[in-house]
């Protein structure tokens, strides 16, 4: 762990992609209950496109926020 300060434009930065981490999180939520309620396998193809896009999108600002922390 490093003892140096952290500026102000990680800070800023790292709260940035929390936030974005927040709201994809909340979208991935609404669009896995969309398709659920279409039944297993029968979500329109947009709609799992759209998923697997945003689930991919949450998974990089996770991992981008665990390295920053490291």
């Amino acid at each position: 762990m490093s003892t140096a300060p952290v500026s102000l434009g990680a800070r800023l930065e790292r709260d940035r992609l929390q936030d974005r981490a927040a709201r994809l999180d909340r979208v991935v939520t609404v669009l896995r209950a969309r398709a659920y309620g279409y039944g297993e396998g029968e979500a329109p193809p947009a709609l799992k496109h759209s998923l697997a896009d945003f689930q991919r999108e949450l998974s990089a600002v996770r991992a981008q926020l665990t390295r920053d922390a490291g």
